[in-house]
């Protein structure tokens, strides 16, 4: 459907889903000046709910002809040298993807995001993984992380800011690396993003076009919620200005 949008040139674009159908749409479609309106009826809304689309049905639609036409940025992903994947909210290895496999799709679709809570409990458990990581072109640092993202957004759901100084037009990812020791590392990280601290203790974040996470073995990696296999390269940069799509 998308690609007939793109052939036929149309003058408004609606997509109706969760963040995976926004994704397949928006690469589509990128570059083109297409402008894409968001429908929000999937479980998270990452992508809808950063841009201030209305959760409520009626009023995002009503949004789609009303609001003003906004381009942002789009990461291009490639794990283990394969075709690129794209992400419009965040992707990574490690602990979210484990988290985002284990999740009951079930229990997804009837209590929501919450159910990543559940899913998140054996996650935080799984052993980090050595692997290191390029920023830029500068030079390579060696951690032992349990989870690596880069993001084009920062907020999850509400007010919880994962990736505080994400945001989807400033030609930049963000790139968080967390490495906590024991469980009281993750409480740190959890409050952290409750309360919106910037930082907390096994926490690096930084700004970039371009990075490369590479690991000794195979790591799981997700793109913007949806569990894609594992890898142990992935390389992430960024596509500025390459979406247009419909912000109130």
């Amino acid at each position: 459907a998308a690609r007939r949008a793109r052939r036929r040139k149309v003058e408004l674009v609606l997509v109706a889903g969760g963040d995976g159908t926004v994704r397949a749409v928006c690469s589509t479609l990128a570059g083109t000046g297409l402008p894409i309106a968001i429908l929000p009826i999937g479980t998270g809304n990452l992508l809808a709910r950063n841009l201030g689309v209305p959760m409520d049905l009626a009023e995002a639609l009503d949004s789609a002809f009303e609001a003003t036409p906004r381009t942002i940025d789009i990461i291009e992903l490639r794990a283990d040298g394969s075709d690129p994947e794209y992400s419009l909210v965040l992707a990574g290895m490690g602990a979210d993807a484990s988290m985002i496999s284990e999740t009951n799709p079930d229990l997804k679709k009837v209590v929501g995001p919450a159910a990543y809570v559940m899913a998140a409990v054996q996650a935080a458990n799984r052993p980090p993984f050595p692997a290191t990581i390029t920023i830029d072109h500068g030079e390579t640092l060696a951690r032992t992380p349990a989870m690596c993202l880069v993001a084009n957004v920062g907020y999850l759901q509400g007010s919880f800011a994962l990736v505080p100084d994400a945001v989807p037009d400033d030609g930049l990812l963000d790139v968080l690396i967390a490495s906590p020791r024991n469980a009281a590392g993750w409480a740190a990280i959890t409050s952290r993003v409750l309360t919106r601290s910037p930082d907390a203790p096994g926490v690096e974040r930084a700004q970039a076009k371009r990075v490369v996470f590479e690991t000794d073995a195979d790591v799981p990696y997700q793109i913007d919620g949806d569990a894609v296999g594992r890898c142990r390269r992935l390389e992430a940069s960024v596509l500025p200005a390459s979406v247009t799509v419909m912000a109130p």
